[in-house]
């Protein structure tokens, strides 16, 4: 549940090994990864990833172990353990304890002189997860509290999508609870419409790189199937690091670019494909096959043939979309789909 904060591919061994797999590493191999390199600038990370993943599989208790191991390290983080801890308290129904360390998680967060937002608006998820609708409503507006004010003062470490995830989220609760719309949800509404405007942009910006072609979607409305690209976290960045012009579109922010993705997906969906996949890319494949066929790895054009012969070669890597609500999301996380990707807040 909690945030994973990139990491630069150029000064971490740790991005480098992420981005050699094919399949997603076992909560086992990334702690063995993180000891054995404990020195790397990515070994905090990797154990948080461990941690993760444990709770994943259901080890809450040693998920609960590595959580807090790495929230007393005192790290860059240590606030996302620490709500891992609470979320892993929760999950073994140690509430009151649960309790303690959201109160303790609250007051680190509110006094800090930069606002983590995505910790915020994790904890309101993952409240939410847990039939907790008040507190989660607390937690965004705390969280938007924070934003507001680190945007009064100057403030750099702002991430617009944690903002947008929390003014969203609460916008849901509240009329779940059937309260009457505030300022805030009418900004969770223009956050909405943004997101909305942002896929438009993309579709036509598409449309621009392929001449002739509407996007992806076939002007004689014949059937077709949508095939979208992804590249994983650790791909993610390392892909934005080398073509950052051609891969304007993608935005900065991992958790924007899996919403714009999600949005395409609906796009495609709703315009009548019959189906849609999401293919994961790897960027040493993505060179390999560029090497074999010559094409200009940094065209959009190369990057959809790419996608489309992953689709074909690579089905271990192809995921249809949209995946099970109650499945693992198909962005790489730890949350079921309908609290991630398919949450509304997202899409």
């Amino acid at each position: 549940m909690t945030t994973r904060t990139p990491t630069n591919p150029e000064n971490s061994q740790y991005a480098a090994f992420l981005g050699q797999l094919d399949e997603d590493p076992t909560g086992a191999e990334l702690e063995e990864w993180a000891r054995r390199y404990a020195e790397d600038p990515g070994a905090e990370r990797a154990l948080l990833d461990a941690a993760h993943q444990h709770a994943y599989d259901r080890d809450h208790e040693r998920a609960l172990e590595l959580f807090s191991e790495v929230h007393s390290r005192g790290g860059e983080q240590a606030h996302a353990a620490h709500a891992g801890i609470a979320e892993q308290l929760l999950a073994l129904g140690r509430s009151t304890e649960a309790d303690e360390q959201l109160a303790a998680l609250r007051h680190a967060l509110d006094t800090v002189p930069e606002p983590d937002l995505d910790v915020y608006a994790d904890t309101a998820v993952m409240l939410d997860e847990h039939q907790r609708g008040d507190d989660a409503i607390t937690w965004c507006e705390a969280g938007l509290a924070r934003s507001s004010q680190a945007a009064d003062t100057g403030g750099e470490n702002i991430l617009p999508s944690a903002h947008a995830r929390m003014l969203i989220l609460r916008s849901e609760l509240r009329k779940e609870k059937g309260l009457e719309p505030d300022a805030l949800d009418a900004q969770a509404e223009e956050e909405d419409e943004r997101g909305r405007q942002a896929v438009r942009s993309m579709f036509e910006a598409l449309a621009e790189a392929v001449p002739g072609q509407r996007g992806l979607l076939p002007d004689d409305g014949a059937t077709y199937n949508a095939v979208i690209l992804h590249w994983p976290e650790p791909q993610f960045t390392a892909v934005r690091a080398r073509w950052p012009e051609t891969t304007a579109l993608y935005g900065e922010d991992y958790t924007h670019y899996c919403g714009l993705l999600q949005r395409e997906a609906q796009g495609y969906s709703d315009a009548g494909a019959a189906r849609t996949v999401i293919v994961h890319g790897t960027l040493d494949d993505y060179d390999a096959y560029t090497a074999r066929t010559g094409k200009n790895p940094t065209e959009r054009q190369t990057r959809r043939d790419y996608g489309e012969w992953c689709a074909t070669n690579h089905p271990e890597r192809t995921l249809a979309w949209p995946p099970p609500r109650n499945g693992r999301c198909w962005c790489g996380s730890d949350h079921k789909y309908k609290k991630c990707c398919g949450s509304p807040s997202r899409t």
